[in-house]
């Protein structure tokens, strides 16, 4: 039934790799994240029959067109990202819920503030709670800034607290000499979690999870069974399946083997000097007095903008629908002044392929 002959595999792969192709030569001129219509989707799904199976080219038509006129653009130019509060997510699943989670205020360089990390872990355990684990963030979603890491290592020692850095995407710093100081005392960590799939490039998802007790994981996750591989400790390996919590899975490591064995170490600092350098460049030119003046044009355009924006914020009331009229806002007032300047231009740009 799945088994397809030579000539159909040859005529299947000769079609993926011109669409392929395609796709790299147009995704520039598509929308990073089409609208999501889904009564269209469902009405161009609605005819399939699975009684009635496609032939393999028809099935990989539809599926191209459509993923092309969906799905959000990951290898789009404009393309950010998308990022969720993965630790509130986390408390939820291990069952010490969403009140579980502390959220430790800024100074006022956005880093998180380590009085204020100090006298939450205080007031914790006079609250009888028992303060276990302390998150530090190498780069942050918004803004890419680096807690001071070397610090709050050093409260987490002095208070037993287990010590993870999330370095999802900021953690590429270390392949730059000069930018690796900003990661400073980063390997004092318990634990690090990096995706190769963010600043790396690697196809998604890649995340990894480094840790100095690889005890735990096996710890965790180790389950005897009758019908799964002899345990390998005698080859000097640990099997996947023994140190996570996925038993079938998928070969991830191989998209950053792969990854690595062609740029090299060499390849990634060199891409990722030229996009820092890029990013300051960007700096610079916003910092222009002749840019805050365009910029604070956007804002003036629409009185309410900002107002309703700060307030949605203030109050943890960001709606989808907040969000979007926010979106509308960027886009439709980012075009009256699109044309008046190069550096608008990055703005808008910026601006009109933001993701939530």
């Amino acid at each position: 039934m799945l088994s397809l002959n030579e000539n159909e595999r040859a005529e299947l792969w000769q079609k993926l790799a011109a669409e392929v192709e395609n796709h790299f030569r147009q995704v520039e001129e598509l929308p990073v994240a089409p609208k999501i219509n889904v009564a269209e989707i469902r009405s161009r799904l609605a005819p399939l029959d699975f009684e009635k199976p496609l032939a393999p080219l028809a099935a990989l038509d539809l599926t191209v067109k459509n993923l092309t006129e969906f799905q959000v653009h990951t290898t789009h130019p404009r393309y950010f990202g998308l990022f969720n509060h993965s630790f509130i997510k986390a408390a939820r699943f291990c069952d010490l819920g969403t009140n579980g989670v502390r959220e430790i205020e800024t100074d006022e360089s956005f880093r998180m503030s380590l009085d204020a990390l100090a006298k939450q872990i205080k007031r914790d355990r006079a609250d009888g709670f028992a303060p276990f684990f302390v998150v530090a963030t190498a780069g942050t979603t918004n803004a890419g800034t680096i807690d001071n890491l070397a610090a709050t290592a050093e409260i987490a020692a002095r208070e037993n607290l287990w010590f993870h850095v999330d370095a999802a995407w900021g953690g590429a710093a270390v392949f730059v000499p000069e930018l690796k100081t900003a990661l400073d005392k980063i390997e004092r960590a318990d634990s690090i979690t990096f995706d190769a799939h963010k600043w790396l490039s690697v196809p998604m998802g890649a995340g990894i999870f480094l840790t100095r007790h690889a005890e735990i994981l096996s710890r965790a996750c180790r389950v005897a069974t009758d019908y799964m591989p002899r345990d390998a400790d005698d080859l000097g390996v640990t099997d996947p399946f023994v140190h996570s919590m996925q038993w079938s899975r998928r070969f991830i490591g191989l998209k950053v083997f792969l990854s690595l064995a062609v740029a090299g170490w060499s390849g990634y600092e060199e891409t990722i000097r030229h996009q820092t350098a890029m990013g300051e460049f960007l700096r610079c030119e916003l910092e222009k007095e002749e840019c805050r003046k365009l910029y604070k044009e956007l804002f003036d355009l629409s009185p309410n903008y900002k107002q309703n924006i700060l307030e949605g914020i203030a109050s943890g009331s960001i709606t989808p629908a907040l969000r979007q009229w926010h979106q509308r806002q960027q886009f439709e007032l980012g075009k009256i002044i699109f044309k008046k300047h190069l550096t608008i231009q990055l703005i808008f740009r910026i601006l009109s392929s933001v993701n939530y």
